[in-house]
């Protein structure tokens, strides 16, 4: 990020200063988190992030010039880490720090997560600091794809070798798998991971049970997901998980026909190889919760209206078809107390475990569900201080830190919270934070609440698109411009701004900027230039992407030999260059008008290859635009179907005699999308 950008990085985050000098926290009892035992009577020094003494409050010097916090009565405990969360809005800060989660595992990751977590050691973010896995890595299932859209595809063996390498020397330090890969190529990951030295963690997939997870390799599971695999009794069959419409069978077969003993030995198998577990009872919790009952949150007040809107059932592509009767509630709350018995077994027997919640899926709050999933620990039969543990000392154990953090030591980083009750005697205590240190920032608790308000009140106003286009250059005339506005399950969440311009060497320059509040950090604004030959394929262009994290940037060319280049300087430094054979055309996530001009040249079903991008990262993906049969999609010119391998999007597109959009719809993982001008700007 450039010296420029952080001025406005940090406004709009509502980020202080970081204070400067040393800070006493005296006659606080410390809870230590390395024993079962609470110190009393002692001052704790922190300059710059770390903990500089620890010493009984008689005896203890408080340096000249040092802030003073009172702490008597009150107990001073490590920060908690929630160890699976999606963290893509940057201002979800304030809820994590709120809560006390100084740390956090993302566990989907993307080159603006290497940023962030640069952002965050270099102090210029307070935290939570980050660990991040690498993006999903899934296998294709019946239909060829993956589950989630932008994850990558492992579909050979041999396939994983360069997959994993690249990741871990761009930073992943853990590579993230998913439900539909192979027993091969799950092998084939773990392999590569121990070459490479990352580690495996994420689902089991459905192809193998968690026995053989773990003798290829496997690190930790998330969520218990499959561990019904081979764990049934005798004789029961097990239908095929792949399939939605089994999910409430297997739920059934869960609650029905475990065999707990065979459960047990495996609890002892984690326990003798130290292979983890995140069983994220929450996210398990909030399925089991009618939408009716669930909006009733009031933490939802910090949610934005477009993140409501996707959290409803009916939307969710995971959920498709489902009938959402009594018996899938009353079955869903059985099995989350099965998951609940099974970590039970799992702590009886010492395999280890971690604090997870799996946030932001639906209902699951960023922040305030950390409280909810301590409360699963303790009903599941871990002590306070054992459930504490998974949230400390053993969350740095597990990514092997604990020279670092996890307990208050003299050394370790002072990410600390200040407590008016005891979190030992009860874990509820966390609900009541006092004051947070974290990476040398502090918040007490009025500064804290003051945010969780800013928050609650930004969140409810209409989104402000700034998407005003340069003035256009001299080589070019203009024919058309317009606004068009994105939404999504009926929210806005993008707006765009356009021109389209004939240049002096004949060819079509299409020019967007786009502002969005769902792109790198949560916003961004994306400023794309392209020249176009008649039948639509790039002949040059540029793309730049701004977030509060900073920027990547994209030139497309046309070489001579007829192949297409593409350079990239992305969000975490990350450079590269792309060959792609032939000549491409744009996908809608490069420019949507674009796209619409290469549909329009076309003179009836025609096949192109197209650049996409898919996290920042360029793609070639195939494009086929044809025209409905009639009767089908009434009004509908054109239906464009991308084949981006692990994903197929199909859209319709309705557009004027020139190629302008006048309606752009797709049914998109998180509900339905329209693309279409905003009123009074006319066709795009």
């Amino acid at each position: 990020m450039s010296s420029a950008r952080l001025p406005a990085l940090r406004e709009g985050l509502d980020i202080p200063a970081r204070p400067e000098g040393p800070v006493a926290i005296t006659s606080v009892t410390l809870v230590p988190m390395d024993r079962d035992a609470v110190i009393p009577d002692q001052t704790v020094v922190i300059e710059a992030g770390r903990i500089r003494s620890i010493g009984p409050a008689a005896t203890c010097v408080v340096p000249p010039g040092a802030r003073v916090v009172e702490g008597r009565g009150r107990y001073l405990m490590p920060g908690l880490a929630d160890m699976h969360v999606h963290w893509w809005d940057l201002d979800e800060y304030r809820l994590y720090l709120a809560n006390g989660v100084t740390t956090v595992r993302n566990m989907w990751g993307a080159p603006m997560h290497l940023a962030l977590q640069r952002q965050i050691r270099n102090g210029l973010l307070p935290g939570p600091h980050l660990i991040t896995t690498s993006p999903i890595v899934d296998g294709p299932g019946k239909s060829g794809r993956t589950i989630w859209s932008t994850s990558a595809m492992v579909a050979r063996p041999e396939q994983a070798e360069p997959l994993v390498r690249a990741w871990a020397e761009r930073g992943y330090p853990q590579i993230k798998v998913y439900s539909w890969l192979s027993p091969e190529s799950h092998a084939a990951l773990c392999v590569a991971a121990k070459t490479h030295g990352v580690m495996i963690t994420g689902h089991c997939p459905d192809s193998i049970s968690y026995e053989q997870a773990i003798a290829n390799g496997h690190t930790c599971f998330e969520h218990l997901t499959g561990i019904r695999r081979d764990h049934l009794e005798a004789g029961v069959t097990m239908p095929d998980p792949s399939d939605r419409a089994n999910r409430l069978a297997l739920a059934k077969l869960a609650i029905e026909h475990l065999d707990w003993d065979s459960i047990r030995r495996l609890a002892v198998l984690m326990h003798e190889q130290q292979i983890w577990n995140c069983p994220t009872g929450v996210v398990w919790q909030q399925t089991t919760q009618r939408p009716a009952q669930a909006r009733l949150d009031p933490y939802l007040r910090y949610m934005s209206p477009a993140t409501r809107a996707a959290w409803d059932p009916s939307q969710d592509f995971r959920f498709r078809g489902q009938t959402f009767d009594d018996d899938y509630y009353d079955t869903l709350a059985r099995l989350s107390e099965v998951y609940r018995r099974i970590v039970g077994v799992l702590h009886s027997e010492g395999a280890p475990l971690l604090l997870g919640t799996d946030t932001p899926n639906p209902y699951v709050i960023p922040g305030f569900s950390i409280h909810r999933e301590l409360a699963n620990l303790r009903a599941a039969g871990l002590s306070s201080y054992e459930a504490l543990r998974c949230g400390t000392v053993e969350a740095a154990r597990f990514v092997n830190e604990t020279a670092d953090w996890g307990t208050v030591e003299v050394g370790k980083r002072a990410d600390l919270l200040l407590l008016p009750g005891n979190p030992v005697d009860d874990v509820a205590a966390l609900r009541e934070i006092a004051h947070v240190f974290v990476n040398g920032y502090d918040f007490a608790r009025d500064a804290l609440e003051a945010r969780l308000a800013d928050r609650a009140r930004a969140v409810e106003r209409p989104p402000v698109f700034e998407t005003e286009l340069d003035p256009p250059s001299d080589d070019a005339t203009a024919l058309r411009a317009g606004r068009l506005r994105d939404e999504v399950a009926g929210a806005v969440v993008a707006e765009t701004s356009f021109r389209r311009s004939r240049t002096s060497r004949g060819e079509l320059r299409v020019e967007e900027r786009t502002a969005s509040e769902q792109g790198q950090g949560g916003r961004m604004v994306r400023t794309t230039s392209l020249d176009l030959k008649a039948d639509g394929t790039i002949v040059r262009g540029t793309q730049r992407m701004v977030s509060p994290l900073g920027e990547d940037t994209i030139e497309v060319r046309s070489a001579e030999g007829g192949d297409t280049i593409v350079e990239v300087q992305a969000i975490d430094g990350f450079q590269s260059t792309i060959t792609l054979p032939g000549k491409v055309i744009a996908t809608e996530r490069v420019s949507v008008t674009a796209l619409a001009a290469a549909v329009a040249a076309s003179s009836g079903e025609a096949s192109r290859q197209g650049l996409t991008l898919e996290r920042g990262e360029p793609r070639s993906v195939s494009v086929v635009a044809s025209r409905p049969p009639a009767g089908e999609a009434a009004g509908t010119a054109w239906r464009v179907a991308i084949d981006r391998v692990s994903e197929l999007t199909e859209q319709d597109y309705r557009l004027g005699p020139d190629g302008t959009i006048l309606e752009v719809l797709e049914t998109s993982p998180r509900g339905q999308r329209r693309i279409a001008p905003v009123d009074g700007f006319g066709p795009g």
